[in-house]
C-alpha cells in the first residue's frame, strides 16, 4: 500500500430528465451527479480536491458527462424533485415538461440542443437528427434498430440528372 493515495468519488442525487444523448444517441435518464477527489497520506484526509456537478448520461457503457455551472445545482436539484414526482405518478408528463421548461436551467437547454444533431462516427460530421445516415459518407446513424434502417432501403435511388455535375469538366 502507497502511503499517497488519491481518491475519486462520484455522489448520486437521482434522475432529472429523460432525453436524447448526444452521445450514444439513446433516449436514456440523465441523472444529477458530483464528482469530488481528496488527497489522503496513510488514510488521513490531506488536501480536499474539491468536486464538480454534472448531468451523466445513463446508458449502459455511456460516459456522457454535462458540467453543471455553480449557479446551476439549485435548478438541478428542483428538475431531480419533479422527475421523482412525474415518475410516481403525482406529476403528469406535461406538467412536469411544462415545470422544467420554466427552470433557469441553461445545461439543460444546451443538452437538447445537442441532441437535436448527431455526429457521424466515421466522419465525425454532424448531422441533424431527422436524418438516419450521414449526409456526407452516408454511414449509418448509431443507436438506430435494424428495421428502421431498412425501412430507408426500399426508396428509389436519386436520378443521375438530378445528381450529376453542373460541369461537364468536373465528371
Amino acid at each position: 500500500m502507497h502511503p499517497i493515495h488519491i481518491n475519486k468519488a462520484e455522489r448520486d442525487f437521482g434522475a432529472c430528465l429523460k432525453a436524447v444523448c448526444p452521445h450514444c444517441q439513446n433516449e436514456t435518464e440523465f441523472r444529477l451527479r458530483m464528482r469530488s477527489g481528496a488527497l489522503r497520506l496513510v488514510g488521513i484526509v490531506v488536501a480536499d480536491l474539491g468536486g464538480c456537478y454534472g448531468l451523466k448520461c445513463n446508458g449502459s457503457g455511456c460516459k456522457f458527462w454535462k458540467d453543471l455551472k455553480d449557479d446551476e445545482l439549485a435548478p438541478a436539484q428542483t428538475a431531480v424533485r419533479l422527475y421523482s414526482e412525474m415518475v410516481a405518478g403525482e406529476l403528469s408528463t406535461e406538467a412536469y415538461a411544462k415545470s422544467l421548461d420554466a427552470l433557469d436551467f441553461p445545461t439543460i437547454h444546451a443538452l437538447r440542443k445537442e441532441a437535436a444533431t448527431w455526429s457521424c462516427p466515421a466522419c465525425a460530421e454532424k448531422v441533424p437528427l431527422t436524418m438516419n445516415g450521414c449526409w456526407k459518407c452516408s454511414s449509418p446513424r448509431p443507436g438506430l434498430a435494424k428495421s428502421e434502417l431498412a425501412a430507408g432501403a426500399d426508396r428509389p435511388p436519386v436520378p443521375y440528372a438530378v445528381t450529376r455535375p453542373s460541369n461537364p469538366w468536373e465528371q
